[in-house]
């Protein structure tokens, strides 16, 4: 085999190497951003969280900070603006 041949074959190798490793990352980017969104993960929104999802989610992501701790923080804080729009 001459060596543009080989050259030739090589890169063929490396672009679908590089395909599948794209394809790979893209599965993974998906299931990332639902392991990150307790909401997404758990298939229904915070204000339906029941104390076994909570306890459930607190066993999948551990310590704090965590996304979890993060949407407990979020979504007590817009409880907390909104209480003082109502005051205003």
């Amino acid at each position: 085999m001459r060596q543009d041949e080989m050259n030739k074959v090589v890169d063929e190798v490396v672009a679908l190497m590089i395909d599948v490793a794209d394809d790979y990352l893209s599965e993974m980017e998906e299931q990332l951003e639902v392991t990150q969104n307790p909401e997404k993960l758990l298939g229904k929104p915070y204000e339906q969280f029941t104390p076994q999802d909570f306890q459930i989610l607190s066993q999948i992501y551990g310590e704090e900070p965590n996304p979890l701790s993060e949407l407990i923080f979020k979504k007590s804080y817009e409880k907390v603006l909104a209480l003082e729009e109502e005051e205003i």
